[in-house]
This record gives C-alpha cells, sequence and structure tokens, in this order.
C-alpha cells in the first residue's frame, strides 16, 4: 500500500507499508535441527519518504521500520551432519533513516547516500559448543545487533564532466559489524573507508560510445568485508597454540575459531560500453 502527497511542485510525502513473505531455503528444511522445524518468514515494512526538489538538486529522507516475525538467523546450532543451522526468531527488526541527494553546481556534481540504522534481535537462545561436556550451552541473548548489520553505510561521489569527458572520485564508507548474532566484540569486524576514481570517455559526438577506466581501492586500504566464526568453550584445552584460526574470547575457557575474507588492495579496470 503506497500514498503519495505532493504540496507543492517542490515539496513532496509519500506513505508506503507492505507484508512480505519468504519460504526457507531446501538447506533449511533437510538440515532440520530434530525437534525444530523451520516456519516460513513474514516481514511489515513501513516507510516515510520526503524529498525536496530545487533548481541545482534534490534531497530524500526516507524513515523505515521493519519488523520480522520468525526471521531465520544462525543461533550457534548444527544439524546432524555438521552444517550450522538457521533457527527461526520470534522477533527482529531494522529502524533507520536513509538520507540522500545531489547538488549541481556548474560542471560538478556532489551526490550523497546515508544509512543510519538499528538492527536488532529481540530475545532469542544462542547455543555456543562446550568442547568439555560435549553439548552446548545456552545463552539467552537480549537486544543484540543481527549479524553483518552495520548502523552506518555511506556513499559520497564528486563527479566533474566537460563535454564527453567526465571524472569522477567516489567513497564508501560501512561501520563496524559484528559477525554472528552474540553481539560479542571479539566476533566483529572493524569499520572502513574506499575511495574508487573513474574516468569517462565518449569519443564520437554522434555514437553512444563510451570508454572507461576505473582505480578501485584508490589508496590502496587494507580490509576485511567478510568472515566466520565458530565460537566454543574449553578449559581442558587452549587452542591458540597450535590453530591459527583460534583467539581467545571475553571469560576463561572462552574461544573463538575466525576466518577472515581480505579484499583487494588498489586494482583498476578497462572497459567498454556500446548502446545501440
Amino acid at each position: 500500500m503506497e500514498e503519495p502527497y505532493a504540496f507543492d511542485p517542490k515539496h513532496s510525502f509519500n506513505l508506503y507499508f507492505g507484508i512480505a513473505n519468504k519460504e526457507p531455503f531446501r538447506d533449511d528444511f533437510e538440515g532440520e535441527v530434530a525437534g525444530i522445524k523451520v516456519q516460513p518468514e513474514r516481514l511489515y515494512n513501513a516507510e516515510l519518504t520526503y524529498k525536496y526538489k530545487m533548481a541545482a538538486g534534490e534531497l530524500v529522507a526516507n524513515l523505515f521500520y521493519m519488523n520480522y516475525h520468525n526471521q531465520l538467523v544462525l543461533n550457534g546450532l548444527i544439524n546432524d551432519v555438521g552444517a550450522a543451522q538457521r533457527i527461526n526468531i520470534p522477533n527482529s527488526f531494522r529502524l533507520g533513516l536513509e538520507l540522500s541527494g545531489f547538488f549541481t553546481w556548474k560542471n560538478f556534481q556532489l551526490e550523497s547516500h546515508w544509512t543510519l540504522s538499528k538492527n536488532k534481535i529481540t530475545n532469542f537462545d544462542y547455543y555456543i559448543d562446550n568442547w568439555d561436556s560435549g553439548t552446548p550451552n545456552k545463552v539467552h541473548l537480549s537486544n543484540v545487533d543481527l549479524a553483518f548489520s552495520p548502523n552506518i553505510i555511506l556513499k559520497n561521489s564528486l563527479n566533474y564532466t566537460m563535454k564527453r569527458f567526465s571524472l569522477v572520485l567516489s567513497q564508501n564508507y560501512v561501520g563496524s559489524q559484528f559477525i554472528d548474532n552474540t553481539g560479542s566484540k571479539f566476533r566483529k569486524l572493524p569499520d572502513y573507508t574506499t575511495f574508487d576514481f573513474q574516468v569517462f570517455w565518449r569519443p564520437l559526438k554522434n555514437y553512444n560510445l563510451r570508454l572507461e577506466a576505473t582505480i578501485f581501492n584508490l589508496l590502496n586500504q587494507k580490509y576485511v568485508s567478510n568472515a566466520w566464526t565458530y565460537p566454543f568453550t574449553s578449559t581442558q584445552y587452549d587452542p591458540t597454540a597450535d590453530d591459527i584460526y583460534a583467539s581467545k574470547g571475553q571469560n576463561n575457557g572462552d574461544y573463538q575459531l575466525t576466518g577472515y575474507f581480505p579484499q583487494a588492495t588498489r586494482h583498476w579496470a578497462l572497459g567498454l560500453r556500446w548502446a545501440f
């Protein structure tokens, strides 16, 4: 359901509400933990958008609230073949504000997109393997961040155009994010910023042919955008001495095995686009 409203050509509002359903993956059914049946996910999504148009640009603010029922997340349980199992959690949500806009001055255009959000699991149980007893420990958690859900994401770009020639400098910022759903600072990815630089050239005036060159990660930043982790407890064995993936946790006997996926440092690409 969507309801637009405009005060005048410059100011407008849009109210949206929608319901979406998503069935579990085949792996969720095939790997069901004994006694736990997976259910479809349901999302209630409400958004309020304000748009302001001006001669040299546009500003947009979008307030959103996404309420999940039975969202499927990893909670530390593994099935009978040792694979991580997704489990329904009763309530989780994403609440945030998206800000975007662009401003043009002579041959320059500045464009910006900001997302500020809170992404939480209200209440759920997480299971951490206990290597001493052979059975997982159940930990009740409240108001923890959803995994891989940074609270801040920014993208800005500056474009300079002269006739058939364009230069674009882009900046991307991704805030810190947790690797799992425990909210542990020992299983968290740091924030990072990268810059890209692009050159576009249309050599033929009457043909939609474009040559482009891009330098990705211009400042040669070393960063990680993804990872996997396996937390466990063990008071009789310290794995950090002989396992490069192992590190200690917050309390005595707490450990995690963590593997990181480092992203490419400075690299480039050349392209040719011809539309017809």
